[in-house]
């Protein structure tokens, strides 16, 4: 007996021609802090191979380099070596390479062992070495630009000196990532039910947009969204925190693990001016 044909097969041809536009604000937080594409690409290979292990689990099928080859169009061999030598979770980039060589290397550091400013006028400038010392592949100017353009440098009469903080991976950041990561997991797969499954009662997905609002407004209106988007996420914690087993003890009976999680985000933007500050309450 044939199966069924998947319901997404007619829908493709435009899954297709909007996965570029979905990308793109991934693409433009990777070109913002330095990430390449070749680190995207062994990311998304990563990311590809998790999911398709978790796909094949949950149908309850066996997990093999023959599956996941035809599951995520990957060879092979990328599946065998991320299998065998996952990357690390942070492992730092050339950049990042380079801005920690400048930072222990005695060579590039004072008498303190801070990173000093270093010549980079000519072949043999102090810049020059620094990246010889990380690859000799790489052309210092080609990563001078990179530097100054993330704004990891500023560029002096003296040479470069490395700024404050440039590169630097902190609890407050890690911690927004993480955020950011549940966030887009949880959008996609609102959405995703949404639109494939029929939902009885489908999940929240709300937008509100203006594009022709008052300059001056604008600080009004973010504090405004602000508090009134805390007040409703309070509202929603007391409510939905009575039918949560590990806080309502009378629920003791009630068959329990199921998630519930409510998101808000808001982003005003003026493009090539710098918004004005949120007042103090």
């Amino acid at each position: 007996m044939d199966k069924k044909p998947s319901p997404l097969r007619p829908i493709l041809p435009a899954l297709h021609r909007r996965l570029p536009a979905l990308l793109r604000p991934i693409a433009r937080f990777c070109i913002g802090r330095g990430i390449k594409f070749q680190d995207f690409q062994e990311a998304a290979k990563l990311a590809f191979t998790c999911e398709a292990e978790e796909a094949l689990q949950r149908e309850h099928e066996s997990v093999n380099i023959s599956r996941l080859s035809v599951v995520t169009g990957l060879q092979r061999k990328d599946i065998k070596r991320l299998q065998s030598n996952p990357p690390e979770e942070g492992e730092a980039t050339l950049l990042a390479k380079i801005l920690g060589q400048w930072q222990g290397d005695r060579r590039f550091s004072t008498a303190r062992g801070k990173p000093r400013v270093l010549s980079i006028e000519g072949a043999e400038s102090e810049f020059s070495q620094l990246v010889a010392a990380v690859s000799k592949d790489l052309k210092p100017h080609t990563v001078l630009f990179e530097l100054e353009r993330i704004q990891a440098v500023h560029r002096s009469e003296r040479g470069i000196k490395l700024l404050d903080g440039a590169l630097s991976v902190t609890d407050d950041v890690l911690g927004g990532l993480e955020f950011l990561t549940e966030d887009i997991s949880d959008l996609f797969h609102s959405v995703e039910e949404n639109l494939f499954q029929h939902l009885t009662v489908p999940h929240l997905h709300i937008r509100t947009v203006y594009d022709n609002i008052c300059v001056s407004a604008l600080p009004k209106i973010r504090l405004w969204i602000l508090e009134n988007g805390s007040a409703f996420h309070e509202a929603a914690r007391n409510y939905i925190s009575q039918f949560d087993k590990d806080l309502n003890p009378k629920l003791f009976h009630e068959e329990g693990g199921a998630r519930v999680s409510v998101g808000s985000v808001s982003f005003s933007s003026l493009s090539g001016k710098r918004l004005p500050p949120t007042p103090e309450k």
